[in-house]
């Protein structure tokens, strides 16, 4: 029997030098990002081994280095390279879809873009 399961990594916070212009860019910019990505679980559950799962840390630390290393004019593209980067990186993710929200203005929680990939 498979096991299909549905994960989500929640308001993980980063810097990203994120807008439409320089000066924007100049002073990196917090986003949140929230994850939700499916897997075949059944290898993991029977091994109860992180090696037979997508390990959070891992990709949080794939993330961390994909927008440390690069820039960007728009959420749209951050949110869709994220989600490209996560699909390429992590195998045993069957779909991926980003919520990204950068705060943009005082009266309001935020900007956001979701995107969702399959393979």
């Amino acid at each position: 029997m498979s096991e299909f399961g549905v994960l989500k990594i929640n308001e993980l916070r980063q810097r990203v030098k994120l807008g439409c212009c320089e000066k924007e860019r100049a002073h990196p910019q917090l986003v949140t990002i929230d994850l939700t990505f499916g897997m075949n679980l059944s290898k993991c559950v029977a091994s109860d081994n992180i090696e037979d799962t997508c390990d959070y840390l891992n990709i949080s630390d794939s993330i961390e280095s994909l927008l440390t290393e690069n820039s960007w004019n728009l959420l749209e593209t951050l949110t869709n390279d994220v989600a490209g980067h996560l699909l390429s990186r992590f195998n045993l993710m069957t779909f991926v879809e980003v919520r990204i929200t950068k705060n943009v203005l005082d009266n309001n929680r935020g900007f956001v873009v979701t995107i969702k990939k399959e393979r």
